[in-house]
């Protein structure tokens, strides 16, 4: 939840990075949090500043927090409909 509310956040910074031939990825791991970036481009400490400075200072909106809570409560809830094949697979 805490990396669906993140990326939200910096959503603001996803599109000029991209434009500018520069992406970034945000998952979680068994022992924290992951954070690539790619593609090749000197603004690239500037994008990782700024999103350190984000994960460092922004705080999560509790209503965007709900929202995405919500979201995964259904996708859980749905996943016991799906199929035995498709439930054994995961």
């Amino acid at each position: 939840l805490y990396i669906k509310a993140l990326e939200n956040s910096l959503s603001k910074y996803s599109y000029p990075a991209e434009m500018g031939g520069l992406e970034y990825d945000i998952s979680r791991e068994n022992n924290g949090i992951k954070l690539t970036l790619f593609g090749y481009n000197d603004k690239a400490p500037l994008l990782l500043a700024k999103i350190l400075d984000t994960i460092k200072s922004e705080a999560i909106d509790f209503d965007n927090f709900t929202v995405h809570k919500e979201g995964l409560l259904r996708n859980y809830e749905n996943f016991n409909k799906s199929s035995p094949l498709s439930q054994a697979a995961e």
